[in-house]
């Protein structure tokens, strides 16, 4: 689990690529942080994971440890610093925020697989079962709820900075019901209804004593004892309280506020906005949108973005040899791409968007509005960031403190 490899340009078109082989959201936003710093393109999560381990009392600790470990192949000169160190569910915005302080993101839970209820439980961690995933094993994502459960790689990256900013969706869970609760094992509805075997093993001894408000969103989200453990840490060790932040808000809301943001981050480096690009669920390029200048939006479902980007879109005919991309599919919302095309219509935008329908996963195919069969969105941003002569070193990263202030304004 978690195997990525960074390979160099082949050719003075070409850009770095992050590959990564094995690993879900949580890997897959590491991998895109390290190849945004290094001037290269990640790939997106592959839709068949493979599991090679499940899950036992060491997993998050080692396979955190694996991940944190890439930072280590960042080159000098690369746009990471390790005074600034960002803590975060799978959550895109993080990315950005990441991103635009230059900071390493590091994810707060990460995913394993169980065969049973015995083999869930072995993991220390604050955890959420459920069933479904494409496998037939038990999906749980382990989440930090101690100091003690950081691994030794995040504790000295956390050491060696000044700030540390976590980024928390507030959403209260109940688009992923839980049932209750065993112990420190949450169980998500999805395994009464998709693994019937096992909820038969496990609705004898459920609590349903479970307290949603504190555990938030099941993917997105943090519960409340993850956020008090990173700021307990912090204190532990004799970093001062004013230096650690947090970013709060719902998905939708913290969304909507990236646009802004990446915006500010383009002007204080003197590079004009020069395109936009709606980003579906599990697509994120830095590289592409920072040397190109264009706009990320993120959405899960495009109708809670639409207003955003309609402001957005409005400017490109301003800005002459634009480029929109619509980097649409259909796990939000199923009717997304049609709704997207129609907002480019509007805007007379249609003959001007690069739009591909389908997943930016190394195993997906990508399509095009007839359906023909085109690059995914990782290998196309590939291709326009290759196109554009860039310098690393005159990026520079903006302050904490206005980051912060400006993810919490509404």
């Amino acid at each position: 689990m978690f195997d990525c490899r960074f390979e160099s340009p082949t050719s003075g078109k070409d850009i770095g690529r992050m590959r990564i082989a094995n690993c879900d959201k949580d890997g897959a936003i590491v991998a895109a942080r390290i190849a945004g710093a290094m001037g290269g393109i990640a790939s997106g999560r592959p839709l068949a994971i493979r599991i090679d381990r499940y899950t036992d009392e060491r997993y998050f600790e080692e396979m955190a440890n694996r991940l944190a470990g890439y930072y280590d192949r960042v080159p000098p000169g690369s746009l990471l610093s390790d005074r600034v160190v960002v803590l975060s569910s799978v959550h895109r915005a993080a990315l950005y925020v990441a991103e635009t302080l230059h900071a390493r993101l590091l994810p707060l839970q990460l995913l394993s697989f169980s065969r049973n209820l015995n083999e869930a439980m072995r993991s220390p961690m604050l955890g959420i079962l459920g069933a479904g995933h494409g496998v037939r094993a038990l999906w749980q994502w382990n989440k930090i709820a101690d100091p003690a459960h950081f691994p030794a790689r995040y504790r000295k990256m956390i050491e060696a900075a000044d700030d540390l900013v976590v980024v928390r969706s507030t959403d209260d869970g109940s688009d992923a019901p839980i049932e209750g609760r065993i112990g420190h094992i949450y169980v998500n509805r999805t395994l009464q209804r998709l693994n019937p075997e096992c909820w038969e093993v496990v609705r004898p001894v459920i609590s349903t004593s479970a307290s949603l408000p504190e555990l938030g969103q099941w993917e997105w989200g943090l519960p409340n004892a993850t956020v008090e453990a990173c700021h307990r840490l912090w204190c532990e060790l004799g970093k001062p309280p004013e230096r650690f932040h947090l970013i709060e808000a719902g998905t939708v809301a913290l969304y909507r506020r990236v646009p802004r943001l990446w915006e500010t981050y383009l002007q204080r480096n003197g590079k004009p906005i020069q395109g936009v690009a709606l980003n579906a669920y599990w697509i994120a390029h830095p590289t592409f949108e920072r040397i190109c200048g264009v706009v990320p939006i993120p959405f899960y479902r495009f109708s809670t973005v639409r207003q955003v980007a309609e402001k957005y879109l409005v400017r490109v005919p301003s800005v002459g040899d634009g480029k929109v991309c619509a980097f649409t599919n259909r796990i939000g919302g199923c009717s997304d791409p049609e709704e997207i095309r129609e907002l480019l219509r509007k805007h007379g935008l249609t003959q001007h968007t690069w739009f591909s329908i389908g997943i930016d996963a190394p195993d997906a195919q990508c399509r095009n509005v007839f359906g023909q069969p085109i690059p995914q969105p990782a290998e196309k941003a590939a291709e326009w960031a290759g196109e554009q002569t860039f310098d690393l070193g005159i990026w520079d990263p903006l302050d904490v403190s206005f980051v912060v202030e400006q993810m919490n304004r509404a």
